[in-house]
Parts: structure tokens; C-alpha cells; sequence
């Protein structure tokens, strides 16, 4: 395992309890401070920093994909979320509506600190939250995960939760994820690593040339260069698909994009 990465193994370990809520990137993730309902982790993936940083981002199957577009055509702002994109999160709204903003205090030296704990009786059947914030645009996604739709009951979503109901009919294979954190690569199969080579030559067919094959050391990586254009890393997640498929991408260096937001 790579130092960078070890550390950031170090750091989920000291933060997972129970149900562990999702992580994305490029974000930083923190806990809702002092909050007792969440269990989010921090990112084990974290931010764009320098040029030696690495992370590591798991595909989103087409099914957890298509959760979330029904939810976000039900008028849900819900996003993919967890170390491995199998998760779907919502939005954690107050009672108006509105996204829930942190508690603000700057310390004499300047510091400013943000306190998300929110109120404890507007989710009282949600057991999972947290706070993603993009380094790349510095806005804030505060979110619920919700295990089913019977859990946003006396919630401020509780007038939508026919909507969520009806999204799980019409997807009813899926289900929220379990965070499992673990180094793939060192019990990778030969039919695993042969899948994910014929996935890396495949892209390449497509045009997209700037796919390597992964490394001895890393069979199930693929790298994704940071001087691919955005444009072609975004039809690259489009156009090639991963079900099926156990490859785990790495981000290495600095991205001049939101790496989340081209998985989606």
C-alpha cells in the first residue's frame, strides 16, 4: 500500500462506527460535529493537493445510477455517494426547505470553524449523515442517506415519501451500500485481472488513448491522467462501461475539475 494511502486507511479506521455514511470526490467528508445520528467517515480519497497526492474513486454501477436519476427527476437533489459510489444521498433540508447551513465561530487567531450538527428531531429514523465540500468550487453538500423510504417519515421530507416509494418500485433490486474498505488488488483473481485489462484495452479502441493498462503492482487500477481534457474524461465514464467490471480508478496530481461530477 502506498504511504499516502495507508494514511488514509488510518484515518477512516478511526472514524468508522455502525452504518458508515458516503464519501465522494474530489470532497473533503466530515462527521456532523458532536452529531450522534452520524456516522459518515472522512474521505479516504481526500483532495486535489500536489502533484505526488494519489486517490482512488470505485465506478458507480448503471443501477445506482439510475436510483439517482429518479430520485432527481421525483425533484430530489440526490447525489451518488460512498467510497465505492454505491450509495444515494439526499439533500438534508431544515424544516422551511432549505439546505441546513453551519453553525459559524472564528477563533481569535482567525480560524474559522464550522459546526454541523443539526436537529436530531427533524431525521429521527435516519441513522446516517454528513457534509461533503468540493475543493474545487467550495460549495457544501450537507446529506441524509436514507435505508428506505419508510425513514423519512417525520422528516422534512415526509410529503415525499410516496415519491421515494415509487422510485424503489421501479428499481427494487437496489439498495444502499455497505462501505467496505479493503486493499483489492493483493487477492485480485486472474479473471479479475484480465477483466480489468480487456476494460483499459476496449477504452482505447474507443479513442480514448490516454487509458494505460494498469500496473503489475496495481492490476485492478486505472489511472486517469490529469491531462485529459474534461471533456474526454466525462465521455470516457460515459461511453465505458464498468459493470460488471472490478476496476478502481486513481486520481494522481492536481484536476483542474470536480473529479465527482464527471463520475456522475
Amino acid at each position: 500500500m502506498k504511504p499516502n494511502r495507508m494514511l488514509a486507511g488510518m484515518a477512516v479506521c478511526l472514524t468508522m462506527l455502525g452504518l458508515l455514511g458516503g464519501c465522494s470526490t474530489p470532497f473533503t467528508q466530515s462527521d456532523h460535529a458532536d452529531d450522534p445520528a452520524s456516522t459518515s467517515t472522512a474521505d479516504p480519497t481526500g483532495t486535489t493537493t500536489d502533484d505526488d497526492s494519489s486517490m482512488e474513486t470505485y465506478p458507480a454501477s448503471t443501477l445506482t445510477k439510475q436510483f439517482t436519476a429518479c430520485l432527481v427527476s421525483k425533484g430530489f437533489d440526490a447525489r451518488i455517494m460512498g467510497e465505492r459510489n454505491n450509495q444515494v444521498a439526499l439533500l438534508e433540508i431544515d424544516s422551511a426547505g432549505n439546505a441546513v447551513q453551519p453553525k459559524t465561530t472564528v477563533e481569535d487567531d482567525g480560524t474559522v470553524n464550522r459546526d454541523w450538527t443539526g436537529d436530531p428531531s427533524l431525521y429521527p429514523n435516519i441513522t446516517s449523515t454528513g457534509v461533503s465540500s468540493n475543493a474545487v468550487t467550495g460549495s457544501d453538500f450537507p446529506y441524509i442517506i436514507a435505508q428506505n423510504s419508510g425513514q423519512l417519515a417525520g422528516s422534512p421530507y415526509a410529503a415525499k415519501q410516496a415519491d421515494y416509494a415509487a422510485c424503489e418500485a421501479q428499481y427494487p433490486n437496489f439498495s444502499q451500500g455497505v462501505t467496505v474498505y479493503t486493499t483489492d488488488d493483493a487477492n485480485a483473481s486472474a479473471e479479475d485481472k484480465a477483466a480489468v485489462l480487456k476494460f483499459a484495452q476496449d477504452a482505447r479502441t474507443k479513442g480514448f488513448d490516454w487509458v494505460a493498462d494498469p500496473s503489475g503492482d496495481e492490476p485492478l487500477h486505472i489511472v486517469i491522467p490529469n491531462t485529459a481534457p474534461e471533456a474526454d474524461v466525462r465521455r470516457f465514464f460515459k461511453e465505458c462501461s464498468t459493470d460488471g467490471v472490478p476496476v478502481v480508478f486513481s486520481w494522481v496530481g492536481d484536476y483542474s475539475y470536480d473529479i465527482n461530477d464527471v463520475q456522475q
